[in-house]
């Protein structure tokens, strides 16, 4: 099961390290661990040095013994380049030379559990002849008294958002029931033509395949004091982590505020709710900016711009470390898209802008999600646009989200929204990835309503 995705920026840096021969798990990287001081054996007694044809008889050394050093953090990312890539007999090689060479550290294991976990599910994975689920949504609400308190934005927070605990709970309930999370580049083929072809997708006995996106993963100006993450950044362990701003400017950071650090911790603890690796992908604009650093054009003038750049690059770089893909959401999401009242050379310059300006930061992708969910016919001259002059192999729309039409040359995934007012509306829907009674956040200020005959109803 190869993973067909382009090959990522970040990735494509950080696995120049494999190049050199794999270590094996007798071998110890002198740069990570260096030999002890060793007391020699006693000298032998007079006349036993040689034997009695007066020959020189060698003596046996003493054994080394290594002074194990704690793990040097850096040496985690071409681990997890490695393993995003698919190349679990390198990242194996690699974990035992830092196990052997280092002291027992929580992180590592961590990893070899992964990689155990994946190369099992090489050697049982079964062909899926069911569909494919693709699910999305946006950032999560963390603060929730910051997003439902009463102000004219709330209303927006409870129909287009989950909160961090409503996104918790439904990885928790996918995970028993059974799901697990995969690849959309591992739903197809494309042929040095140009042409896709649909591949069998293997996948573990019992469990049942999904793709995730997420939406809008920039940190807009809207959100800020709205009980959201500011953005994106790496912890002292590598994670990537929310970022918050607090009423007096400092700053606290955080490993469940939002789906990026929130699934990369859970897959972590449960590494078969992942097929092979697989994570997210994160569906960028550019009109402010990504992951929570604004580098748009208009923002060049400003002292710390270089710097925010900088951020950016290496935010992006982790991510694409630990496995998540990016894809374009317009640069400018405009509602002349939804309207269909865009020119077309105005489409095209936005496409182009996202290409330069976002593509720089994150890479090449073959995957754009429709701003507002819209959807294009196959002989739309948008849609051959896109298609043929952008490269994008996979569009996704919003519709039931189990939906997928292959084309000559492209692929459409129609997703399914997670949100609030999915929750409300939708839950007969959502029942077979879970019971939206058992995951609703009553932080939204109510309760769960009373179903009545398949529809909420407030009066309960």
């Amino acid at each position: 099961m190869g993973r067909g995705a382009p090959l990522k920026l970040g990735v494509s840096l950080a696995i120049g390290v494999l190049l050199v021969p794999a270590c094996t798990g007798s071998e110890v990287d002198p740069t990570v661990a260096r030999p002890a001081s060793t007391t020699p054996l006693a000298e032998p007694e007079s006349g036993l040095s040689t034997d009695q044809t007066g020959a020189s008889r060698a003596t046996t050394p003493a054994r080394s013994t290594i002074e194990r050093e704690p793990l040097d953090i850096d040496a985690l990312r071409p681990l997890d380049a490695a393993i995003s890539l698919g190349q679990f007999r390198e990242a194996e090689g690699l974990a035992r030379a830092l196990e052997a060479a280092t002291e027992p550290d929580e992180r590592l294991q961590q990893r070899l559990r992964a990689i155990e976990v994946y190369q099992a599910q090489m050697d049982t994975a079964i062909p899926w002849h069911g569909t494919v689920a693709h699910l999305f949504t946006h950032s999560l609400i963390f603060h929730a008294e910051d997003a439902f308190d009463g102000d004219p934005q709330e209303p927006g927070y409870q129909e287009n958002m989950l909160t961090a605990t409503e996104f918790e709970r439904i990885i928790e309930a996918m995970y028993e029931g059974g799901w697990i999370l995969v690849d959309i580049h591992d739903l197809f083929n494309e042929r040095a033509d140009g042409t896709l072809v649909a591949t069998p997708l293997m996948v573990p006995p019992g469990r049942k395949p999904f793709v995730l996106s997420i939406d809008d993963v920039s940190y807009y100006d809207y959100m800020t004091g709205n009980g959201f993450a500011e953005r994106l950044d790496i912890d002292s362990d590598l994670n990537v982590a929310t970022v918050f701003r607090q009423d007096d400017d400092s700053e606290t950071w955080s490993l469940d505020g939002d789906v990026v650090p929130v699934l990369d911790q859970f897959i972590w603890k449960h590494p078969e709710f992942s097929l092979l690796g697989a994570k997210g992908i994160l569906a960028l604009t550019g009109y402010e900016g990504i992951l929570g650093y604004d580098v748009s054009r208009d923002q060049v003038d400003e002292p710390d711009f270089a710097e925010r750049q900088a951020k950016a690059r290496q935010v992006a770089d982790r991510l694409h470390e630990l496995g998540w893909q990016f894809a374009s959401h317009s640069y400018t999401h405009h509602g002349d898209m939804r309207d269909r009242t865009m020119s077309f050379s105005r489409f095209q310059f936005d496409a182009e802008n996202w290409r330069k300006e976002v593509g720089s930061y994150v890479g090449e992708t073959d995957l754009y999600i429709s701003p507002y969910g819209y959807h294009m016919s196959d002989n739309d001259s948008f849609y051959r646009f896109l298609v043929e002059d952008e490269g994008f192999n996979v569009y996704c729309p919003i519709s039931d989200g189990t939906t997928i039409v292959m084309n000559a040359d492209n692929m459409v995934s129609e997703r399914r929204s997670l949100d609030g007012y999915a929750l409300l509306h939708y839950g007969d829907a959502l029942r077979p990835y879970f019971d939206v009674a058992a995951i609703w956040d009553e932080s939204r200020g109510r309760s769960y309503p009373v179903r009545l005959n398949g529809h909420p109803s407030q009066s309960g």
